[in-house]
């Protein structure tokens, strides 16, 4: 099909839609919002993080990412992936695993290759140092309760990843204490908040 316009002509007008959107008021309210609700987010994710070290001086902080195998990424809903997340963590109660959480916080995101998928930051008892163990037994508890579709990362496991890109090591155990380890635990929390 031809339009009998010049490339340069296409882009010209894309780059002027683009602008006029942009330039709207209704897409600057929305810019407002998402930059309020993430700043609301992320001073919520900071108290969270204040308030587990004030109740016990000692965490073991947990960083998953949940996501689904190829095959099954692109049939996943946003109800479906939030009632994983539900069941996952309304099982608290009742599985001895799951009863370690202290608390947690999670962000939902949606790629382009890795479709819907959460990173799930988990403060859990300090009674095991277990971290790598602990997060990969959560792992797999997930794709259970995603009935094998689930897949996740296990980011205890790789450590050096975020040291390595400037994030410092915020997970493994944390004592109340260590300011190091708690400013870049703070670090991935801002970065979970952001408005992307």
């Amino acid at each position: 099909l031809s339009t009998g316009k010049m490339h340069g002509e296409i882009f010209n007008e894309v780059v002027a839609k683009v602008s006029e959107i942009v330039a709207s008021s209704a897409f600057k309210e929305r810019l407002r919002v998402r930059v309020r609700n993430a700043a609301r987010n992320e001073a919520k994710g900071l108290a969270i993080e204040q308030q587990v070290f004030e109740n016990k001086s000692r965490q073991l902080v947990l960083m998953l990412h949940f996501g689904f195998k190829e095959q099954h990424r692109s049939k996943i809903t946003l109800d479906e992936i939030q009632k994983h997340r539900k069941k996952f963590f309304n099982n608290c109660r009742t599985n001895k695993l799951l009863r370690g959480i202290v608390d947690y916080i999670w962000k939902l995101e949606e790629g382009d290759e890795s479709g819907l998928h959460l990173h799930v930051l988990i403060f859990y008892t300090a009674d095991s140092c277990r971290d790598v163990y602990i997060a990969q037994q959560l792992g797999k508890y997930l794709v259970k309760v995603t009935e094998g579709q689930g897949q996740y990362w296990n980011s205890n496991a790789n450590k050096i990843f975020h040291e390595k890109y400037g994030h410092g090591v915020g997970t493994d155990e944390i004592n109340w204490d260590d300011d190091a380890k708690r400013e870049a635990l703070r670090e991935n929390i801002r970065y979970m908040t952001k408005a992307d």
